[in-house]
C-alpha cells in the first residue's frame, strides 16, 4: 500500500507544480503552462527549409496548399486568383501557359485544380525560383 501512496502523492505534486507556473506565468489553467518547451526557454525557431514570409512559396504553402489538404477548394480559388497581379514579369500572364490563363482554368466553376497547380509547377516553378525565390510579394 505504501507504494500507491507515494504514486499518488508523486501525481497530486505534478499537478500542483503544473498549477504553480501556470499561475506564475499569468495563466489561469494547468494547460497554459504545458508545452513542447521548458518554461522560460526560447521559442522554437522556424525550420530551416521553411519558406521565408511574404514570399510566394510561404503564399502557395500557407494558403494554397494548406486549403487543398483541408479540402476547402473555395478558399484555395480564391487565393489563387491573386498570382496573376504577383507576376514578376508582365509576359508571365501571357499565353495558354501563363498565369492568368492557368489561374482561370482552376478557378472556373468546373475547374481542375489539381491539374492547373500541376501545369503552373511544370512551366513556371524551376524558373521562378532561379530567379525570383527570396522575392517578397507586393502588398
Amino acid at each position: 500500500m505504501t507504494t500507491g501512496k507515494l504514486v499518488l502523492l508523486t501525481s497530486v505534486s505534478v499537478v500542483g507544480l503544473c498549477v504553480a507556473v501556470a499561475c506564475a506565468s499569468g495563466g489561469t489553467e494547468p494547460s497554459a503552462a504545458a508545452g513542447s518547451r521548458a518554461v522560460g526557454a526560447a521559442p522554437a525557431e522556424p525550420a530551416a527549409d521553411a519558406p521565408k514570409e511574404g514570399t510566394l512559396e510561404w503564399y502557395m504553402k500557407t494558403k494554397v496548399k494548406a486549403g487543398m489538404s483541408a479540402g476547402k477548394l473555395d478558399e484555395v480559388k480564391e487565393a489563387l486568383k491573386k498570382l496573376p497581379d504577383w507576376a514578376p514579369e508582365p509576359s508571365w500572364n501571357e499565353g495558354p501557359t501563363g498565369w492568368k490563363a492557368i489561374v482561370a482554368t482552376a478557378t472556373a466553376p468546373d475547374g481542375n485544380v489539381g491539374k492547373a497547380c500541376k501545369g503552373c509547377h511544370e512551366t513556371w516553378q524551376k524558373l521562378y525560383k532561379e530567379k525570383y525565390k527570396d522575392r517578397i510579394l507586393p502588398k
